[in-house]
Order: structure tokens, then C-alpha cells, then sequence
């Protein structure tokens, strides 16, 4: 597919919905990651990989991809990952020589 930077997630859309038969072999609901919403059914695959995973497992079932949507992350996410490792001491993530903001703090 395309580059993976920045994606959340891969929000999936199915219609028909499988067989209970199929979708009990396939627990997708375990994770948490997918719903039945009346005559379809939503996957949150985590990244690309997975989508097309799921994509095959659903064409096999009889059950056709009517949307596949990339959600790429938030400012806020992103912003919040940065925070998470200067608190955690990562010095991957800091700036400046001494973990600054660049100008020798």
C-alpha cells in the first residue's frame, strides 16, 4: 500500500457480515478492535500489514471491503508521545546538548 508514518490506524469496512461460523473462528472482537454495525462490520486493523491481513480473511468469507481509511495521528498525539519520552529520560528524544531546549538549558 503506502507509507506507514503517522497512521493510528486502518478503519475497515466489510459488507456482507461473514457467518457467525466464520467470525467465531476468527474472534476479531478479542482485541477489541472490531464491530458489527447492522448489515456490516468495522475492523481497526494496526497498520497496513494488518489491514491487508484482514482484507484477504474477509475476501475468503465471502465478505466484500466497501472502505479502507487510513487515521493518521493527531497533533495532540504526537505532541503527547514527545512529552511521554522526555519524562521517561529517553535521550532519543531530547534536544540540546544536555537534554535542553537547545540553547544549553
Amino acid at each position: 500500500m503506502m507509507g506507514q508514518e503517522g497512521i493510528q490506524y486502518v478503519e475497515l469496512l466489510f459488507s456482507p457480515v461473514p457467518a457467525r461460523e466464520w467470525l467465531s473462528r476468527v474472534d476479531f472482537s478479542q482485541e477489541g478492535r472490531g464491530e458489527i454495525r447492522g448489515a456490516a462490520i468495522v475492523i481497526r486493523a494496526k497498520d497496513f500489514d494488518d489491514a491487508d491481513r484482514w482484507i484477504r480473511e474477509f475476501r475468503e468469507s465471502g465478505s466484500l471491503l466497501r472502505s479502507c481509511i487510513p487515521v493518521k495521528k493527531r497533533l495532540e498525539d504526537i505532541y503527547v508521545e514527545q512529552v511521554a519520552g522526555h519524562e521517561n529520560g529517553d535521550p532519543s528524544r531530547r534536544r540540546g546538548a544536555y537534554g535542553g531546549g537547545g540553547r544549553g538549558e
